[in-house]
């Protein structure tokens, strides 16, 4: 994280694309991806982390301009991260690529949010009925 700590916002967004993430592989593959596993990815690897926290700034930041171009080359940026993630283990590769996968499809399938309203009770995130009906995988 290049020295970097989150901030309270940062990490609230943290952990919802943690429960995220989990709520949709764990249905599927409960034993591969349990929640220690997909904590681990995230608390791993800092730098995907702060990466996935800037694509969702870029979408939905209010003040930004021109955010819809700097949103899309930046998508791709991290698509090509996330795909190209490598350690050299390569069943732990294929997990933590499925994870990031995952939390790629909330940022990119949330259609509102009130992540940037200076007072809520809690974070919400309305998804596009698409995720679910088309079965979206990662």
């Amino acid at each position: 994280m290049s020295g970097r700590i989150l901030t309270g916002e940062e990490a609230y967004l943290t952990e919802a694309l943690i429960a995220f993430s989990h709520t949709m592989l764990s249905h599927s593959q409960p034993d591969r991806f349990d929640l220690e596993m997909v904590r681990a990815a995230f608390y791993g690897h800092p730098d995907i982390v702060l990466m996935l926290i800037n694509l969702f700034r870029i979408r939905f930041d209010p003040q930004m301009e021109d955010r819809h171009e700097i949103y899309r080359n930046t998508l791709a940026e991290v698509e090509r991260t996330v795909c190209g993630y490598t350690s050299g283990q390569r069943y732990l590769d294929e997990i933590r690529r499925t994870i990031f996968k995952t939390a790629l499809l909330l940022i990119s399938h949330t259609l509102k949010t009130n992540f940037f309203i200076p007072e809520k009770h809690a974070l919400v995130f309305r998804l596009d009925p698409a995720l679910f009906s088309h079965h979206a995988q990662p």
